[in-house]
């Protein structure tokens, strides 16, 4: 089990879900997880350190506007995230649970 900010101090429910962080939560708390703590391949958390890097490049952040493409962009984006879904399904105990939570453009529109 991984530590967190749960009342229990630990989880064994994740989310995956980019962010400007590593990209594995805790799905009680919201706590960020770190992903060495996982017992992950090092390509896998290569891959999944890649995609959290590219979070947000649908937007114009100096702009505070999302790019003409964002939808197709932030499709994409989903895409590989659920394909990182079933490799950390393969490559995590089953005692682990992991749920994906996609990005959208909606909480951007109104930038």
């Amino acid at each position: 089990m991984l530590e967190c900010c749960c009342k229990a101090g630990e989880t064994r429910e994740l989310l995956l879900e980019a962010d400007m962080a590593d990209p594995i939560w805790c799905k009680g708390c919201r706590c960020n997880l770190d992903m060495e703590d996982l017992p992950l391949s090092k390509e896998l958390q290569n891959e999944l350190e890649t995609w959290a890097s590219n979070y947000g490049t649908w937007i114009n952040w100096e702009k505070d506007t999302l790019l003409s493409n964002a939808k197709k962009q932030v499709m994409m984006y989903n895409e590989t995230g659920y394909r990182l879904l079933c490799k950390l399904q393969s490559e995590l105990p089953s005692h682990y649970s992991i749920q994906f939570i996609p990005s959208t453009v909606e909480e951007y529109e109104t930038l």
